[in-house]
């Protein structure tokens, strides 16, 4: 084993990379009874340039690698880390992580990196991106959320430095694939011109710069702004080129580099709940919960003019606050789709993409989504007066971010519609067509009785809301045959 070290000063002769013989003129044995001499063989000493600088790839929430799988590169979203010196960036090199989002970056390529992670803007990010991340950017403005700094780097979608209303208006638009892409604040002016350069995605912060910079700790009078630490109004902005954590690097060799490993933490901007945690590269995100699910109501719907209006509802036994929904329906039987006649309270976008003919929805309240009346109409646009499950091809549901079921409630075959609604929506003055005398009662969206007793004769009835409110109401009609009701929508 080994006895001693000999520690040598290198001189100027002795190159950076090279190699010197040492050669030991004696060597002497010492032993109870005297000493004795032997022969020492030569040796080398080796000079080499360290030039390898590790780090590793990890996700905030729940400090999971972000990996890269060269041998199967369609099972993970790549991942390239490129080198760069004074923020320009070296394209010419570059590494990715391995399964265990390791990498080694060579410094000869930069004592900077830029990691670069991007979505397609033609793919969906519903599943992770949605109204549940929305629900709590607009809790953060009113101080009942506290977040931590990554959930607010992400809330910080297009990169300005401060959370706002156009964050939220860019998150739910991103949801529903309205925009492909953040419009971020470094390549887009005022007007929503692109400099032609890809928004960013996912952005990186190495843990060493979150642990010694005073910004990246929340502000001491949160949430009001304390000019130093995070909130609202003063969001950490991380630059595109991070520094390695290395110290007296030459590339030369003319001095001794101290490289130290470091880890850098991956912010999905937008996902501002941590649902990438919950992602699989197979596309599944959690199971559904049979105790809730969002029902799209086939049964009650109303047909006029070649549009067929649906009641959605929500079934849940917890206070839900966000609701996000994608419906593809079958396209020679429907040709179109739009959300409209949302409840009271509710936020949120919808788009209809023609690109993969579905329609997504993301809305939340911040106080709590109303389960006994619908959340919202969805009205498609369709020769068929009855539409029925098998007309929706797809469908994918998200309640406070958690993937729930979508049901669809369809009116029996023996079921017989003896009176008529329209116009869906109306201004608070709708006609009702019945088959036979009857009295009709108008609820409002809580359930209240507004009208009653209202006398239907058989044929055309026209009728007036005496003081007509936007929103969602219900009519109840009965007659000798039975019952019917009817959702409609009053806008004004």
């Amino acid at each position: 084993g080994q006895l001693f070290c000999i520690e040598f000063n290198k001189l100027g002769a002795f190159p950076a990379e090279g190699q010197s013989e040492i050669i030991a003129s004696s060597i002497v044995e010492s032993y109870i009874t005297g000493v004795v001499d032997q022969v020492a063989s030569e040796g080398y000493c080796y000079s080499v340039i360290n030039t390898a600088y590790e780090a590793n790839l990890q996700f905030w929430s729940d400090s999971s690698p972000i990996v890269y799988d060269s041998s199967n590169p369609n099972d993970y979203l790549i991942n390239t880390i490129y080198g760069a010196d004074n923020g320009i960036v070296n394209e010419s090199s570059f590494t990715i992580p391995d399964m265990t989002g390791a990498f080694s970056h060579d410094l000869l390529s930069g004592t900077e990196i830029a990691i670069e992670r991007d979505i397609n803007n033609i793919y969906t990010v519903q599943p992770l991106i949605n109204a549940a991340d929305a629900v709590l950017c607009k809790s953060l403005s009113t101080g009942e959320f506290t977040p931590n700094v990554y959930q607010i780097l992400a809330m910080d979608v297009n990169l300005d430095g401060v959370v706002s209303a156009g964050d939220i208006t860019q998150l739910k638009q991103r949801a529903t694939l309205t925009i492909g892409e953040f419009q971020q604040a470094w390549n887009y002016d005022d007007n929503g011109n692109s400099n032609g350069e890809a928004s960013k995605d996912w952005i990186f912060v190495d843990n060493s710069r979150v642990a010694s910079d005073e910004a990246f700790q929340i502000s001491q009078s949160f949430p009001s702004d304390d000019g130093i630490g995070y909130s609202a109004a003063r969001v950490p902005v991380i630059p595109f080129t991070l520094a390695a954590n290395v110290t007296n690097f030459s590339a030369t060799g003319e001095t001794c580099a101290n490289i130290l490993p470091e880890t850098y933490t991956a912010i999905l901007l937008g996902d501002v709940t941590g649902s990438y945690e919950n992602y699989t590269a197979d596309g599944q995100l959690k199971s559904g919960n049979s105790d809730e699910y969002i029902l799209v109501d086939l049964q009650n719907s109303v047909f006029s003019n070649g549009l067929v209006t649906v009641p959605v509802y929500i079934k849940s036994n917890r206070q839900i606050n966000s609701i996000d929904i994608a419906l593809t329906p079958e396209v020679s039987k429907i040709s179109n789709s739009h959300i409209l006649g949302q409840q009271s309270g509710l936020e949120g976008n919808s788009k209809f993409n023609q690109f993969d003919n579905t329609l997504r929805g993301s809305h939340f309240n911040a106080n709590s989504i109303i389960s006994e009346s619908p959340v919202y109409y969805v009205q498609f646009t369709s020769a068929d007066s009855i539409l029925k499950a098998k007309d929706i091809l797809y469908s994918f549901g998200l309640l406070n971010g958690e993937k729930t079921d979508v049901l669809f409630s369809e009116p029996s075959e023996e079921e017989v519609n003896f009176t008529q609604l329209y116009p869906v929506p109306n201004n608070g003055s709708f006609i009702i067509n019945s088959n036979e005398d009857g009295v009709a009662l108008i609820y409002n969206s809580y359930g209240q009785i507004i009208e009653n007793q209202i006398k239907i004769n058989k044929g055309s009835n026209n009728l007036q809301l005496s003081n007509p409110v936007q929103g969602i109401y219900s009519v109840k009609i009965k007659t000798k045959s039975g019952c019917n009701q009817h959702q409609f929508i009053v806008q004004l």
